[in-house]
């Protein structure tokens, strides 16, 4: 009987030893999914952040292209302005 009973407290002692590592191993998974989604996280901060920047060199692109039409404009009216004056004055 003594035997059977060391027999049974060993059977329970492996069986809490396998409830540790099925536990050990669910928070490992847990801790493992919780890394991903940290790194998925920063990932996408890292995503976003390239694209404001992008954004905003695409803004400054685009002020700059406005900036030298202007330029091109005002240089063409003051070109035309000069050979309307010059036509009229000797005419």
């Amino acid at each position: 009987m003594e035997v059977v009973a060391g027999l049974l407290a060993g059977i329970g002692s492996i069986g809490g030893l396998l409830d540790d590592w099925i536990v050990t191993e669910e928070e490992r998974q847990a801790l493992e999914n919780q890394r991903k989604a940290v790194e998925a996280a920063m990932r996408q901060a890292e995503l976003e952040a390239r694209l404001r920047e992008e954004e905003a060199r695409l803004r400054a692109a685009a002020a700059a292209n406005q900036a030298r039409a202007t330029m091109v404009i005002g240089i063409a009216l003051a070109i035309a302005l000069v050979l309307v004056v010059l036509i009229w004055r000797f005419a």
